[in-house]
């Protein structure tokens, strides 16, 4: 086959072409550290990029909420563990009155210090977070006009709920990953209102001018069942909601530890299938600026000399 000066030329040229596609790719890989700079560079990779975002994406989404759940469940530990100090509080202020020594006006007093208990405790049942009334169910803007879910006046006869506020009850659950649904509040009605009572009662029976031991003593069993007690037959006792609020704080921790791991090896995935190696980028591309050179040298001996070449 006859090899002419045309054929020489375009194939030269295609040479060059070839070098000077392969110089651009290299050098869009060590400018953008990625293998690919559009879908259309490799369709595969691509597409394996775009799904492992869409599974980082939701995960991340996951892991928001989880943590979210995590500062409510804390926000709870934290007003629990002040119920369960005021109740021991209460416990020891009782018993003191129950001492045949105590007179009157002593178990007033005590009476007076079980009354500042009680606002304590109340103002402990209206905790909020992030502007939320945490122990109010549904109800966390609190009643009507935005007032806290528990009203009590100084030396009532009881701690009722806001108006507007029918119940307390109604379970606030977070979905903190696929198939695991979390309750994040507590149904402080069921949980409080025997703490409340029972501190009521036994500030009365100290302001008593009858004082009765045995009903002293009676209502102090029933304040430490609100507080510490582990009766099955009654609502559940500060300390036992306050285990189970550790028990979802510590179902929360779990599935977060889980979704970080997840998280940190699709990211790794995701970076060994787009991002470039850059230690064979270079190499590659010092063998392709050589090459490219190379193609040039030949090619300037390849393609015929012109008129004009003569001429000079």
């Amino acid at each position: 086959m006859r090899v002419t000066d045309m054929m020489m030329t375009n194939s030269t040229m295609q040479h060059m072409a070839d070098a000077m596609e392969g110089l651009s790719r290299l050098q869009d890989e060590a400018a953008t550290d990625k293998v690919i700079t559009t879908p259309a560079d490799n369709p595969s990779v691509a597409v394996t990029g775009l799904n492992l975002r869409s599974i980082i994406a939701t995960n991340d989404a996951y892991t928001s909420t989880a943590n979210t759940t995590s500062d409510w469940l804390d926000a709870n530990e934290l007003y629990l563990g002040q119920m369960v100090d005021i109740g021991t509080r209460a416990l020891n202020l009782a018993q003191e009155g129950v001492s045949d020594t105590e007179t009157l006006k002593e178990r007033q007093t005590l009476a007076n210090d079980l009354e500042g208990v009680l606002q304590n405790a109340v103002n402990a049942a209206n905790g909020m977070h992030q502007g939320k009334f945490i122990f109010a169910g549904y109800f966390v803007n609190g009643g009507t006009g935005g007032v806290p879910p528990y009203q009590y006046t100084a030396g009532g006869a009881a701690v009722t709920l806001a108006p507007g506020i029918t119940s307390t009850a109604g379970p606030v659950n977070q979905t903190i990953q696929r198939g695991q649904t979390i309750q994040v509040n507590v149904d402080g009605s069921t949980v409080f209102q025997p703490l409340f009572q029972s501190l009521i009662a036994v500030r009365d029976d100290l302001n008593n001018p009858n004082f009765s031991t045995a009903q002293l003593t009676a209502d102090i069993a029933t304040l430490g069942q609100a507080v510490n007690g582990s009766n099955p037959l009654l609502p559940p006792s500060i300390s036992t909601m306050r285990s189970t609020n550790g028990d979802r704080t510590q179902q929360v921790n779990m599935a977060l530890d889980r979704m970080n791991q997840t998280d940190t090896s699709l990211k790794n995935l995701l970076s060994k299938t787009e991002d470039a190696n850059m230690a064979d980028v270079i190499t590659q591309l010092n063998s392709q600026q050589t090459v490219y050179q190379a193609v040039l040298a030949v090619g300037k001996n390849a393609i015929p000399k012109s008129l004009f070449d003569y001429l000079q």
